[in-house]
């Protein structure tokens, strides 16, 4: 579901709790989008409704346990979970809930307990056994998440999301071929499911498939025109085939359907500033992305170059410093923070970070500017 998707739904759930209160249909919509958001406060306030107009349905009990669990309120979840389970002692939903909490407080085996009994009910839960798989990988034992999810999908072989859990263990794994492999199944069965494609996009384009990634995707746009993340993703992939002039049109239309679309502002950004064009543009998008990830070490690059571009050497150092902190391996994060310290006349760190840079194998084309900025740093 696209952000614009997830927002209309959204919309549409509140406006019936508003004309029915009591509504429980309504009310699962919103906390679901809460969780999915991550917005406790959202949660818990549709927990406490769910919970004064259905007591007896275990619901509002679960959800407000998510809220507690986030909150690190465990004693309070432990008894709305409790409450949960006296109501509904088989409901699935119910029981994940609480092998959840019982896996945060550490105790795996009661948690493994609980997410078999989940299995058990509920055969087709992709949830349970994603929770069960993750604890298998915990315990170093991938092999055996593997095994159970194989074992699953042979109960419920056309469940797709089984099939997209198995391809995350077999990287896990680095069994990449095989995860495409995988994927490719899940895709015969649903080809528009967006998790499947997105994996199957990613496994490929970073394992030199980018064709396979961009078929996908466009099949995916075709069907939801409307999705900004899938339009930037094919931007990324264009980028990576080389046609950046492609790429620049793709996260154009990326940001026209979504203005805060964080990786198309971001690559768009660096873009212009490589090419030394539209910089107030770029400095702009370059705030976007970073406002969207604000701990990304790509966003901190992007903006600090901007910022570096228009004079400001003391706000992209700052931004480089931590950036390298993050990601000490990135040529270009080098180069970038080797030149500002260069143009702020600290040349012993220029060199350092400028001779670091040329060692971390950037492309023949970055190598020249990093020699060439060493060159005026000595």
């Amino acid at each position: 579901m696209s952000r614009n998707d997830v927002e209309q739904a959204q919309a549409h759930y509140q406006d019936a709790a508003r004309l029915a209160p009591t509504f429980l249909p309504a009310l699962e919509g919103l906390a679901q989008i809460a969780i999915s958001k991550k917005d406790v406060a959202t949660l818990a306030e549709v927990a406490d409704k769910s919970i004064q107009s259905a007591p007896k349905s275990p619901a509002g009990y679960v959800w407000r346990a998510e809220a507690e669990v986030q909150r690190r309120e465990i004693p309070k979840a432990e008894a709305d979970l409790s409450t949960a389970l006296s109501l509904q002692p088989d409901n699935p939903i119910v029981l994940i809930a609480m092998g959840r909490l019982r896996a945060a407080q550490g105790k795996l085996p009661e948690a493994q307990t609980y997410l078999t009994k989940a299995l058990d009910k509920q055969p087709d839960s992709v949830e349970a056994l994603r929770d069960l798989a993750w604890m298998d990988v915990q315990q170093k034992q991938t092999a055996r998440a593997i095994a159970r999810i194989n074992t699953q999908i042979d109960k419920q072989p056309k469940v797709t999301g089984f099939y997209d859990l198995l391809a995350l263990m077999q990287t896990q794994n680095n069994d990449f071929t095989g995860a495409e492999a995988t994927l490719e199944k899940a895709l015969k069965m649903n080809a528009l499911d967006p998790t499947t494609i997105n994996m199957y996009a990613s496994i490929s384009a970073s394992h030199g498939k980018p064709e396979r990634a961009v078929q996908a995707l466009e099949k995916w746009t075709e069907a939801h025109p409307q999705d900004g993340t899938a339009w930037a993703t094919l931007g990324t992939l264009a980028e990576q085939m080389g046609d950046r002039a492609k790429a620049q049109d793709l996260y154009k239309k990326a940001l026209q359907i979504q203005p805060d679309q964080p990786i198309a502002a971001n690559n768009l950004a660096f873009m212009y500033l490589d090419q030394g064009t539209n910089l107030d543009v770029a400095l702009s998008l370059a705030q976007v992305a970073r406002r969207a990830m604000p701990t990304s070490p790509n966003s901190a690059d992007t903006l600090a170059w901007a910022y570096y571009l228009k004079g400001a050497y003391s706000s992209a150092r700052e931004l480089l410093e931590d950036a390298a902190k993050q990601s000490p391996d990135d040529s270009t994060i080098q180069y970038h923070l080797g030149a500002v310290y260069n143009k702020l006349n600290d040349k012993t760190k220029a060199t350092a970070h400028l001779k670091k840079a040329l060692t971390l194998q950037p492309t023949p084309a970055t190598a020249d500017q990093i020699k060439k900025e060493l060159n005026s740093a000595t």
